[in-house]
């Protein structure tokens, strides 16, 4: 699962910033991929509900989801909030990433 950080507040965006935020979220993103992974995913509607499983345990992080918001909101499926200037989106969707993962674990 690929992940980017996007900083809203541009005075805070900086090369410096960035790869404080990645140094500290690296190690959590690669734990939380790893939780993901090793789940069933047919026990689960989708990934965001997986997520939000998992991520109510880490004290940094919130999970935003599509139902968080009004019905004209055009954003992604769910995205993580690491505080009000810091986001971590997804590359791919929630049903991507459920089938990569149930893809994986075919092959493994």
């Amino acid at each position: 699962m690929k992940w980017k950080i996007e900083v809203t507040n541009s005075s805070l965006d900086t090369p410096k910033y960035r790869q404080n935020v990645e140094s500290y979220l690296g190690p959590i993103m690669n734990w939380l991929c790893d939780r993901i992974a090793e789940n069933d995913l047919t026990d689960f509607e989708s990934v965001d509900n997986l997520f939000k499983q998992i991520i109510e345990e880490l004290p940094v992080m919130r999970l935003m989801r599509r139902s968080d918001f009004n019905q004209y909101y055009d954003g992604p499926d769910f995205y993580i909030q690491y505080n009000k200037h810091t986001n971590i989106y997804f590359e791919d969707n929630s049903e991507c990433m459920r089938r990569e993962i149930i893809i994986n674990k075919l092959l493994k």
